[in-house]
């Protein structure tokens, strides 16, 4: 056994100092190296055995991705004596668990699937009981298991044109834990796809969560992804068909400059007050009719707010706009931007980022969700959508040059996270990035959706030597309310700020 071992992490796989390198400087000026790599093959990091090192030749494209680490060695005897010890204290009661001996059991005699599922610190973020609420990870991941099983219902509506009955089979399932929701099927060359349809005044945190449905639905082990079938998370230009009641060629709409510098408000014109269910119908109508002729996401990044305005001035009809939207979604990003879309603030409206862990230091940021980024600690009992998905963020005081890439880098590409660790036939997926604010001159925080609370701290230990390097705290916000941790391999509960 050899502990304190000198090595290095690099794209969630960790390689021994070679013999030329005295330092992790050093190692960053070199293009390619042949090295030993600590494979996380019956063992996990920062803990090793000898029978899974191997030699290998690593090209370093990302030198802002390698961090300096010390690990244990241990023959593989040494590691199993103490992983068992653990698993007799600390597995029995799991639902996942299954006693040697157990007819169940696929590997008699060994440790079959603990070595991927708990350290050697006998921490297990895999861990079920039967009182577990399943989180949201487990419910969108279900919902699209059953949408699968029905998808010849689902395309039997499509080509039939029965919009109504298409959303009471998908609202059937999802509504068991989700809000219902309006979605939009399409069939092209044969193949088929659902778009969900956010509502033109639906908050941001709704396209966040449309947004996860659609990537979890799109991984390469869902079964809606292996039955052919496409999810769109907002209206596709070329897919989405307008299909509203509104002859769209007599009515009429300008673009205003709002607070917002990046985006333009849409008023229309409407000669006669309307009542509150017609004002929403006309306003969904336009809306939907720009999406399909210029993407949600060309919509949605350039419109703030849409409204019915009595005043006639600069009006041009609405089948006008939709060229000028695409120029400027296209003209002020340079590319197109992401979905949804980022907004950007010096400080929030209310203040609010003052008022949990370490936010009082926010000069400025990006989000995608306010709802999120603008949570205060006063506000999390009105918090509803808490209730559905979670909130954390990483407070990271000590940021070197090229740390806030190397930080969102490793939370956005856990798929490249190596086997066994990462169990390939697990599609569920544990949130994503939410925005990025700036904390002075040298720190930031990273904002998150978190579906799955222990998925993304099974993450953010795969990722101890980057946050550890950088002295980075975990704030975790949930219904409960709001717990603060110190990053690595394993989670130290602070005091908050």
């Amino acid at each position: 056994m050899e502990r304190q071992t000198r090595a290095f992490f690099y794209d969630y796989k960790y390689y021994l100092f070679p013999d030329d390198c005295a330092a992790i400087e050093e190692l960053k000026e070199k293009e390619t190296v042949v090295v030993k790599r600590l494979k996380e093959e019956r063992c996990m990091a920062p803990d090793f055995i000898y029978e899974s090192i191997a030699e290998e030749t690593l090209k370093i494209e990302a030198p802002n991705r390698l961090f300096e680490v010390f690990v244990n060695l241990y023959s593989a005897e040494e590691y199993d004596a103490i992983l068992s010890r653990h698993i007799d204290r600390v597995c029995p009661g799991c639902e996942r668990y299954i006693p040697d001996g157990d007819p169940r059991d696929p590997a008699p005699g060994g440790m079959e699937g603990h070595h991927r599922e708990m350290s050697l610190s006998g921490i297990c973020y895999e861990r079920e009981s039967e009182e577990d609420a399943w989180d949201f990870a487990d419910c969108v991941n279900f919902f699209w298991y059953r949408m699968a099983e029905r998808t010849e219902e689902l395309a039997k509506c499509i080509r039939a044109g029965k919009h109504k009955k298409l959303n009471e089979i998908v609202n059937d399932e999802l509504t068991k834990f989700f809000l219902p929701v309006t979605v939009f099927g399409a069939e092209n060359g044969g193949r088929y796809s659902l778009t969900f349809a956010a509502d033109y005044d639906h908050v941001p945190l709704i396209r966040l969560l449309f947004m996860y449905f659609a990537d979890c639905a799109s991984q390469e082990k869902s079964e809606m992804k292996q039955a052919g079938w496409t999810v769109f998370p907002c209206r596709e230009k070329g897919i989405f068909r307008y299909t509203g009641k509104t002859n769209i060629k007599d009515v009429s709409a300008r673009l205003v400059a709002c607070g917002n510098p990046e985006c333009l408000d849409l008023e229309v014109y409407g000669a006669k007050p309307l009542d509150e269910k017609k004002s929403q119908a006309l306003l969904q109508d336009v809306y939907d009719y720009l999406c399909e002729q210029a993407g949600e996401r060309a919509v949605q990044a350039v419109i703030a707010e849409c409204r019915i305005v009595p005043d006639a001035a600069d009006m041009q009809p609405v089948c006008d706009l939709p060229l000028v939207l695409e120029e400027k979604y296209h003209t002020r990003s340079g590319k197109e931007r992401e979905y949804p879309a980022s907004y950007y603030y010096a400080v929030s409206p209310n203040g609010a980022i003052k008022n949990l862990p370490y936010r009082g230091k926010i000069a400025g940021g990006v989000t995608k969700c306010p709802e999120m980024s603008f949570l205060h600690s006063e506000g999390l009992e009105d918090a509803w959508w808490l209730s559905l998905a979670e909130y954390f963020y990483l407070y990271i005081p000590h940021a070197q040059e090229g740390m806030l890439e190397a930080v969102t880098y490793y939370l956005s590409h856990s798929d490249r996270v190596p086997e066994p660790l990462r169990d390939p036939e697990d599609c569920r997926l544990t949130g994503g990035i939410v925005g990025v604010a700036a904390c002075g001159e040298h720190a930031f925080i990273v904002d998150g959706m978190s579906a799955s609370e222990k998925r993304l701290f099974r993450l953010l230990r795969t990722i101890a030597p980057v946050l550890q390097s950088c002295g980075a705290k975990a704030v975790y916000v949930k219904e409960g309310g709001v717990s603060v941790y110190e990053c690595g391999y394993e989670f130290t509960p602070l005091e908050s700020e």
